[in-house]
Formats: structure tokens, C-alpha cells, sequence
């Protein structure tokens, strides 16, 4: 990574856009916490746990903890004798903690759309093959970011604050990790898309149509939030590389959890046991699947 004057408009500008980002994100993760604190209580805490109810909690409180490093690399005024090393410390183990949030986030999708196929064995033995082989290759990225890190020469950095520019190396391989994620979001946004043209429910009501229309719009948002970030890792001059990380990552957290409350939305389960009455078939056992 190239030597940058700290006192140059270019740092100036890189220093500005990786603060604006990351406190936009933050704005939007504590915000959405707090206005939906109440639905979590009401349909998560006093119920029975289930793989469902362990990923949603995993899902919203990793990100809640992992950000306060967010916070602290805003804020934080490192001594110059040790500003080199512990930010390449902390950008490690902040890519560490993205790639755990971002896993966690596929496990739902996963377990979301295993419920919506009901249960069926042959797609959920393919999307964990996928799972499984987009998490190697994603631990294979952020390992060898760290190894690109190790061995590249001291920077200078625009202030006590951790500001490295990523260089084109480093935003090859998370570009890669990224791009691991687009794969199986698109992979998910097809399968659910699919069911809801063979159902022929995409736009009436109930439990299923809840989980067909609000798969589409999330999933289909979370592709844009996933192009974008990798769009500025490998397309973006070097002061943008990677601005988009953190919000994209808690973006895709946030409408996870949002979809997940709103398939435990007591409403839809009324209406559900009325068709089910109908039908003569179960009526929960989807809600608490998903």
C-alpha cells in the first residue's frame, strides 16, 4: 500500500467518506433496534427456542455487539506508536466479525427458504453444499487479506483515527468474499421467486404470500446493497474503495431480522389457521420454521 501524505486533500477526502458511511449504518442499526425492540419481545422471548428463534438472536445482537468496533474506530484517538499495528488489528478482526455476520445472515435465508420449500431435503442439502463452499472461499479471502496485510509496507495514516486506504490487492479478495454472498442471495431470490409462480400466492395474503413478497424485496435489495459494495471495491478510486462495507452489512442484518418479525406477525398466523381449518392441515408449523 502506497505512502499518502496525511495533511493532502485525497486523505482529506478518504478520512470524510469512511466516517459519513459507517455513521449512517449505525444510525440505521440502533434506530431499527429501537423501534422494534417490542416485536422482538412479543414474538420472540416467550416462546420455545428453535433454529429459527437462535439465528434471529444471533442475527440481531452479533451485529449490535460487532458494531461498537465501528464505533470505537470512530472515535478512538490511537497513539502514533502503536496507530500501524493496531489498525491493521482491528480492520482484521472487524473483516472477521463481517464475514461471522454475514454467514449467520445466509443461515436464515437458508432456514427461511427450506420452511417456504416445506421442508424439502433436496433443497436444503444443495443450498448448505453451496453454503459450505462459499464459506471456504470466504475464509480463504479474509486469510489472505490478512497475509497481503503482514507482508505489505508501513503506511501513513491521515490521523490517530484508522484510516488506511485499501489497496487494489486487498479489494480483490474481499470483492471475492463479497461476491460469494451476491451468488447466494441471487441463488435464494430465484428459488423464491419460483415458488411464489408455482403457488400462484405472489400477491394475495396469508403466512406464505408474507414470506414470497417480503422475500423478493429483501433479497432483491440485499443483491443491490451486495453490487454496490463490490462495484466500490474493485471499480472506485482508491478514497472509496470499500465505503459501503458497513452499510451494506447492516442493511442485509436489519432486513433479516425485519422479515423474520414479520413472519411471526400474529395476524398472519390467525389467517392462517382459518385456511388451514379449511384445508385440514397444520397451521404453525411454518411460522416456527421460519
Amino acid at each position: 500500500m502506497s505512502q499518502v501524505n496525511p495533511s493532502s486533500p485525497a486523505m482529506a477526502q478518504l478520512t470524510s467518506y469512511q466516517h459519513l458511511f459507517p455513521t449512517i449504518a449505525l444510525t440505521v442499526l440502533y434506530y431499527d433496534f429501537a423501534q422494534t425492540i417490542h416485536l422482538e419481545v412479543e414474538r420472540y422471548w416467550f416462546r420455545s427456542l428453535s433454529w429459527a428463534s437462535v439465528l434471529f438472536f444471533l442475527n440481531r445482537y452479533n451485529v449490535l455487539l460487532a458494531h461498537t468496533l465501528v464505533v470505537y474506530e470512530l472515535v478512538a484517538e490511537i497513539p502514533d506508536s502503536v496507530t500501524q499495528c493496531r489498525c491493521r488489528q482491528l480492520q482484521t478482526f472487524r473483516q472477521i466479525l463481517i464475514g461471522l455476520s454475514q454467514g449467520i445472515v445466509a443461515l436464515c435465508l437458508l432456514l427461511r427458504t427450506h420452511a417456504l420449500y416445506r421442508r424439502n431435503r433436496r433443497v436444503l442439502y444443495s443450498l448448505v453444499g453451496m453454503l459450505t463452499l462459499g464459506a471456504a472461499v470466504v475464509v480463504w479471502s479474509i486469510f489472505s487479506l490478512h497475509s497481503l496485510q503482514e507482508h505489505s509496507p508501513p503506511d501513513t495514516t491521515v490521523s490517530s483515527r484508522c484510516s488506511f486506504p485499501i489497496s487494489m490487492h486487498q479489494a480483490t479478495f474481499l470483492a471475492i468474499a463479497w461476491g460469494v454472498m451476491l451468488v447466494f442471495d441471487g441463488t435464494i431470490f430465484v428459488l423464491t421467486l419460483l415458488q411464489g409462480i408455482r403457488s400462484d400466492r405472489l400477491w394475495s395474503h396469508g403466512l406464505l404470500d408474507c414470506m414470497l413478497k417480503d422475500g423478493a424485496v429483501y433479497f432483491g435489495v440485499l443483491a443491490i446493497c451486495y453490487l454496490f459494495t463490490i462495484i466500490t471495491y474493485l471499480d472506485a478510486p482508491t478514497a472509496y474503495r470499500g465505503i459501503f462495507t458497513t452499510l451494506t452489512n447492516v442493511l442485509s442484518n436489519v432486513l433479516v431480522s425485519r422479515m423474520m418479525l414479520n413472519i411471526r406477525d400474529p395476524g398472519l398466523l390467525e389467517l392462517r389457521i382459518m385456511r388451514s381449518r379449511a384445508a385440514g392441515t397444520a397451521a404453525s408449523s411454518t411460522q416456527e420454521d421460519a
